[in-house]
């Protein structure tokens, strides 16, 4: 797929899924975050684990196989662990396990939501030059003096959203004068003034064994909505050439996308 602004511009080459919300900072945030709206959730505490000083897999392993034992959820252990820490002599760094408890604990009191994400970038400062943690800072800033009327869940429920449409990440990246040569999985959140898709014939795209072909399809459709003013779509009847791989170097006969049919 390709993104033209000035056919006579550079290159600028993305066949690679940029991923600003795929950091292993922006996980611990997010993480954080999610288990503020949810106690229970496990997963998300776990994620806030990893991140915490003196607490390495082992006594991750401890806290869960005491949480399995007691058929109570992780939190549920930690808080056992503050109330009576001689109970579990087993866990080595149960004080850093409690210092962990009173960290998430002060998150839970803080008057605005930014404050949050400005008490985790205190714990790992490294993570104030991350492009996600500082957009959904930036999120949860604009909502900040509105505590009473507006819930957490609503407004993490708003950046995913906007993190799914790619919205947010084509904020980010910012604008070049190139054509842009990109897959149709990265091509989200990204417009241009034209888009060309090429090699559509039916082999190909959505393949001669399709599988997942809905989601194929989909990815088709979302390729032609990054076009503002026009589309070019091409497939050819046959193709020679060493990159073909097979014996001859020839193809022919080759049909055009079921998808094109569709759209015909």
């Amino acid at each position: 797929m390709i993104l033209g602004q000035d056919p006579s511009a550079p290159l600028d080459i993305q066949l690679k899924v940029s991923n600003i919300f795929g950091t292993e900072y922006f996980i611990w945030l997010i993480s954080t975050i999610r288990w503020l709206i949810n106690n229970n959730d496990n997963l998300s505490l776990r994620q806030s684990l990893d991140y915490w000083r003196g607490i390495g897999s082992e006594t991750v392993r401890q806290l869960r196989l005491n949480a399995l034992a007691n058929k109570d959820s992780l939190w549920g252990v930690i808080n056992d662990i503050v109330n009576n820490p001689d109970a579990f002599k087993k866990i080595r760094q149960r004080n850093k396990v409690i210092d962990f408890f009173k960290y998430l604990s002060a998150l839970k009191n803080s008057n605005n939501f930014s404050d949050v994400a400005k008490k985790f970038f205190s714990i790992i400062p490294e993570s104030k030059e991350d492009a996600g943690c500082n957009m959904l800072f930036e999120h949860l800033e604009k909502f900040d003096g509105k505590e009473d009327v507006v819930m957490v869940e609503d407004i993490m429920g708003d950046f995913e959203q906007q993190v799914e449409s790619g919205e947010l990440e084509n904020k980010y990246k910012k604008e070049k004068d190139c054509v842009r040569i990109m897959t149709m999985h990265s091509a989200k959140g990204c417009e241009s003034p034209v888009v060309f898709i090429p090699v559509l014939e039916d082999d190909v795209m959505p393949g001669q064994y399709p599988i997942n072909i809905e989601e194929k399809r989909r990815l088709f459709y979302v390729s032609l909505t990054r076009a503002k003013t026009g589309v070019f779509l091409t497939w050819a009847k046959q193709r020679v050439g060493q990159e073909i791989h097979i014996h001859g170097r020839r193809m022919l006969g080759k049909n055009k996308s079921r998808f094109l049919t569709e759209i015909e």
